[in-house]
């Protein structure tokens, strides 16, 4: 039973948007393979107690980079996903801070911002970022 109540296809489908060789994945890698399944992830920089409930499930990293998958909350008590320690948590909304990372469709995407057809290689961009910065700075020291 999916706990985050979103449809992402066939496991079969889930396989083949996986990158290939990979035993664990990052966040840049995860970022990538829900948006091979049609889910668009966007970051906020926002306390756990002003988050919108209308915007869980979302990905939650902490300010120590530990990742959550933040499904409820009730009042100032959040019901989070540490995959890490395997287990359902119950957090206090000031107990973390960090970054939450959106989840919606593309569809749903496509309709809100009808320019981002337009700025698809911004989006490409924005989303590999830190590793343009790192191949630049990769080439610059090579370089030198």
């Amino acid at each position: 039973m999916p706990v985050t109540g979103f449809d992402l296809g066939s496991p079969e489908s889930i396989i083949e948007s996986l990158p290939h060789f990979a035993s664990s994945l990052d966040l840049e890698e995860l970022r990538a393979v829900l948006a091979r399944l049609g889910y668009v992830t966007r970051p906020l920089a926002i306390s756990p107690a002003s988050l919108d409930p209308r915007l869980l499930p979302c990905l939650f990293v902490t300010h120590r980079r530990r990742p959550l998958v933040l499904l409820g909350r009730e009042g100032n008590r959040l019901r989070a996903f540490d995959g890490s320690a395997r287990q359902i948590r119950e957090l206090g909304t000031r107990e973390i801070r960090g970054t939450a990372y959106v989840i919606r469709t593309q569809e749903t995407q496509a309709s809100a911002k009808p320019r981002d057809k337009i700025d698809w290689f911004g989006d490409i961009l924005r989303r590999f970022r830190v590793l343009f910065v790192q191949m630049l700075a990769i080439s610059l020291l090579s370089n030198m």
